[in-house]
């Protein structure tokens, strides 16, 4: 039994290391994915105060994609134009502020320092 496990230590016990590292990996960033969807559930808000506004033109990136035989080629991708508040008001007994996305016509409707909705 033990040079069974002598060969096993020595040759199987290196396969998998790397294995258990990337399950902990995996494990690590889901947890921290949780994490940030917890903490955005808890602080998001529909209505508040408009503390900031945020505009953010269309615009085109181009990406580096790899077609899985070692090619590599570009893409380009469209960003639609974008329109935000930042509210801050009340939740749970606390004051909390949220990033929301709103069409433009809010947007042109709403000023800092207004309540939205």
């Amino acid at each position: 039994m033990k040079p069974y496990r002598k060969h096993w230590l020595k040759y199987e016990l290196p396969h998998l290391i790397p294995r258990v590292l990337l399950i902990a990996l995996v494990v690590l960033m889901l947890g921290f994915v949780v994490f940030l969807v917890a903490t955005y559930i808890r602080n998001y808000i529909d209505e508040g105060l408009v503390i900031d506004k945020d505009y953010d033109s269309a615009y085109t990136s181009i990406v580096s994609c790899s077609n899985g035989s070692g090619g590599t080629y570009f893409q380009t991708v469209y960003h639609p134009e974008s329109y935000q508040f930042l509210l801050e008001g009340e939740k749970d007994g606390e004051t909390v502020s949220c990033w929301i996305s709103v069409p433009e016509s809010e947007y042109d409707k709403y000023n800092i320092g207004d309540y939205y909705p």
